[in-house]
């Protein structure tokens, strides 16, 4: 029988860190997880004896340092987990920062994966990019197209945030100089990116065409900048080139024994902060890019290496940075008869690009579009149902499931009571893939603490190496449910919550729940969620529907 008892402390403490926008004062994942906490204790079923209770931390985007600051705040709260935040930048220095002090850190959005990521207090609830590149892969082979043209977002937008982004790095580096160290990251990209030189005290190897971290040659193959020694300062990280798949690289680097380390970058180049030296800590370095422009070449991975294979011809084409104006590209586009088109963007870009679709004359039977954006569901389509074309692209969230159907309609009602939001080409009230996924996480967090045996929760301070004693027994029980459910436990139906699970399937070194995003399957060794249902769905005269 599983343990039922709960923290010593009659409330459940967790910490929340979310980026704010201009246009944006409190972003949809905050939103999330205060609607996830406000449902949890209503629902005394699945904790009639605790209350969680929330510290929520606002940072700028972009802004790691601060992030960095504001976690070690909540720590020092006596938090049990960490939430956000969303940006990759801020999630590596925060990520760090609870590996070291060994608190989980619990995330929600695609996050660039890291080259000889050693942490292991995270865990991540979107679905792993490599199985959702084979499931696009799947998506192509099903329809057997032979030819294709996969249109993908630059999300790093250089044009629009450089200053932005020159000016975070400036207050970084003036606050590294002053003493705030931090561990400067391995860049890189699966697949597309090289590694740089070894630096030995501060001397960078040679990559590709020069020094320092290697510059990249045609084609985007940029290097990892070189590995700082003791006392000195980590390497450049390398130039990507010029077809898109690296971006500007940044500094990079990893701190030495006791010695200063930074790390930038752009287009999600930069490494995770961490721990410093050995003769004290270190601090998190703080970045300027980290944005994940490269995400959605990562995404299709398989289908471009596919070609080779079986003679399945890709074309790869970018839509215009810093502008949301694509039809120049779209009637090119149009006049080469691409009628088979993989549109790898976010939703806000894709409601744009259906309104430019339709006034090109390209939403007809002739053409398919297939959008990687898993919130294809939430825009409005109605200008579309009766145009004949073919529009497919997946879900995560389960809608018909009668219990994910009523907790996306209290949520609507919600949204439509709260002050208007900026125009996103969403339908009104509408939960969207990420809101999906926090609230799952806040479910799973709590879920798990009440099978946590007589833990209490510590104030923990960033400048000591004392981590969190019961912080391994409380990751595990995210990634090894028990095999026998209590009776409270079999009464939340449809929650988030552990499942019976065989001892086959105990044997797979794999932990199985249930949320609004299908089953939850965690990775036991790195945290990820590797296995995972996706909706395929498609527009149909009546709306969307499921095909498979």
């Amino acid at each position: 029988m599983c343990p039922l008892s709960v923290f010593s402390s009659l409330n459940l403490f967790v910490g929340g860190i979310f980026e704010t926008r201009e246009n944006e004062p409190v972003s949809v994942d905050e939103l999330a997880f205060k609607f996830a906490v406000t449902s949890i204790n209503r629902n005394r079923t699945l904790m009639p004896n605790t209350t969680l209770t929330y510290d929520i931390q606002r940072v700028n985007l972009f802004d790691s340092f601060e992030a960095s600051r504001r976690v070690c705040d909540q720590l020092a709260l006596g938090v049990a987990a960490v939430f956000g935040p969303a940006h990759s930048s801020s999630v590596s220095a925060v990520q760090s920062i609870c590996n070291a002090l060994e608190v989980p850190h619990i995330q929600t959005r695609w996050k660039h994966p890291s080259v000889d990521n050693k942490d292991t207090f995270f865990i991540n609830l979107y679905p792993e990019h490599t199985s959702i590149s084979r499931a696009i892969l799947d998506v192509v082979t099903y329809y057997k197209w032979k030819s294709i043209t996969v249109v993908y977002e630059d999300s790093t937008v250089l044009g629009v945030f450089t200053t932005q982004y020159l000016y975070q790095y400036a207050r970084s580096l003036l606050r590294v100089l002053s003493g705030v160290g931090g561990i400067g990251g391995i860049g890189g990209i699966d697949g597309f990116c090289g590694i740089g030189g070894v630096g030995i005290d501060g001397f960078c190897g040679i990559e590709g065409v020069g020094c320092v971290g290697g510059i990249g040659g045609v084609g985007g193959i940029g290097g990892i900048g070189g590995i700082g020694g003791t006392g000195s300062v980590g390497g450049i990280g390398g130039v990507g080139g010029n077809d898109g798949f690296c971006g500007v690289g940044g500094i990079g680097g990893f701190c030495g024994v006791g010695d200063i380390g930074v790390f930038c970058g752009v287009d999600g180049i930069g490494g995770a902060g961490g721990i410093g030296g050995i003769d004290d800590f270190c601090g998190v370095g703080v970045g300027v890019g980290g944005i994940g422009g490269v995400g959605g070449l990562m995404r299709m991975q398989e289908l471009i290496k596919a070609p080779s294979r079986n003679g399945m011809k890709v074309r790869i084409r970018q839509l215009p940075v810093g502008s949301s104006d694509a039809r120049s590209l779209l009637k090119e586009m149009k006049k080469e008869q691409e009628f088979y088109v993989i549109f790898d963007c976010s939703y806000q870009m894709a409601s744009e690009l259906l309104k430019q679709l339709m006034s090109m004359g390209m939403m007809t039977e002739y053409y398919h579009f297939f959008f990687t954006t898993l919130d294809l569901f939430a825009l409005d389509l109605e200008p579309y149902r009766y145009s004949g074309v073919n529009m497919t692209a997946f879900r995560l969230l389960k809608l018909d499931n009668p219990y994910v159907a009523s907790v996306i309609q209290k949520w609507s009602m919600e949204r439509q009571l709260a002050p208007p939001r900026p125009e996103s080409g969403l339908m009104i009230g509408m939960m969207t893939t990420a809101a999906a996924l926090m609230y799952d996480a806040v479910f799973m967090v709590a879920v798990a603490s009440q099978r946590a045996s007589q833990m209490t929760v510590s104030s923990l301070q960033c400048h000591r190496h004392k981590p969190w004693r019961y912080g391994p027994r409380f990751m595990n029980l995210f990634k090894e449910p028990c095999t026998q459910l209590s009776e409270r436990e079999n009464l939340m139906t449809h929650c988030v919550s552990p499942l019976c699970v065989s001892s086959s399937l105990r044997r797979t070194a794999q932990a199985q729940w249930d949320g609004l995003t299908g089953r939850i399957v965690l990775n036991k060794t790195d945290g990820l969620r590797k296995d995972f249902d996706l909706d395929l769905i498609s527009l149909k005269e009546d709306g969307t529907a499921k095909v498979s």
